[in-house]
């Protein structure tokens, strides 16, 4: 566990608020003075507090489709799996679990067909080590303001990452700017156009209009709740017939919640997987038995543990690949 100060609390909440602002303007909004705060990140992102200063896009938006890949892996085969999912492109996120699955992946691909090669490779290559597997199509998603950091309340109205169906056309430029943002989120416009050799006017313009018109969402991170002496859970849950305003409470309530970091509304027999940061599982326990309480129409839920996560980006591969 890492030993963190309030400063460093209000440091890791503006990043999580927009990754891609000014040193300047970090040091304004926490207090600190600009070398001060430019010490501190060094240190959050060298100790591995924050695994990944990333961009977030709407992927659907350009003919992408989430699924989730549930895993049951002998155990001593397990890294080898790892390694070969890490290496995919279609694989945008991937952990290691304890529990009835032990690897988890997120796919973007843009159908069913690019899911069912990737699954058939996994399955060629690594059969005998496979004990069970299972999929899901996400429909949309929810990151979460990771409010345990500076433990204030969120008023404002969920912001949905993913689930969007307007279709939006990238050029070349474009895509080139993703690639660079996703390879370093805080590369400045102007180290960006020498780099890709544009004007600094034309990298600002790009950003600025995919980000207004609602294909990057946010410039956010993924932090790392075990250097914070929290216990990560990815819970399950499926629910009994909801109504369309019925689900769009539980999702509200779990978006507000202090706990939750990511929440996805999912087609599977369990249809709403939340992510948890807790102290412990008892912690954890108390929560889901209040969301029991307040959802009746919850059925059943199942907790994964996860112990690594070892891949995320929200940006396809094969996109940039330019």
């Amino acid at each position: 566990m890492q030993t963190l100060t309030a400063k460093d609390y209000k440091i890791l909440s503006e990043l999580d608020r927009n990754s891609r602002q000014s040193i300047s303007s970090i040091a304004r909004s926490v207090g600190l003075s600009k070398q001060a705060v430019a010490y501190r990140m060094k240190v959050l992102l060298d100790n591995k507090v924050v695994n990944h200063l990333l961009p977030v896009i709407d992927s659907q938006r350009l003919g992408f489709t989430f699924y989730n890949v549930f895993l049951n892996v002998r155990e001593k085969d397990s890294k080898n799996i790892v390694e070969f999912l890490s290496s995919q492109p279609e694989v945008s996120w991937l952990v290691s679990c304890v529990g009835k699955w032990n690897v988890v992946a997120a796919v973007l691909a843009k159908d069913t067909t690019e899911l069912q090669e990737l699954l058939e490779r996994v399955q060629e290559k690594f059969n005998e080590s496979l004990e069970g597997k299972s999929f899901q199509i996400i429909i949309d998603a929810f990151p979460c303001d990771k409010k345990h950091l500076s433990g204030k309340k969120i008023e404002d109205v969920r912001r949905q990452y993913y689930g969007y169906r307007t279709p939006y056309e990238l050029d070349v430029v474009d895509k080139r700017i993703l690639r660079e943002l996703n390879n370093n989120v805080r590369l400045s416009s102007l180290k960006m156009a020498e780099k890709l050799m544009l004007s600094p006017n034309t990298v600002k313009s790009r950003i600025k209009k995919m980000h207004s018109d609602g294909l990057i969402q946010r410039f956010s991170m993924k932090i790392n709740p075990f250097k914070l002496g929290l216990e990560w859970y990815y819970t399950l849950f499926e629910l009994e017939t909801a109504t369309k305003e019925q689900k769009g409470a539980i999702i509200e309530t779990l978006y507000r919640h202090n706990n939750v970091v990511f929440v996805a509304n999912a087609i599977g027999i369990q249809s709403l997987n939340v992510d948890f940061h807790v102290k412990n599982q008892l912690e954890l326990k108390d929560i889901i038995h209040s969301l029991h309480d307040d959802f009746p129409f919850i059925k059943s839920h199942e907790s994964l543990l996860v112990t690594e996560e070892h891949k995320c980006t929200f940006i396809p591969e094969k996109l940039v690949a330019v």
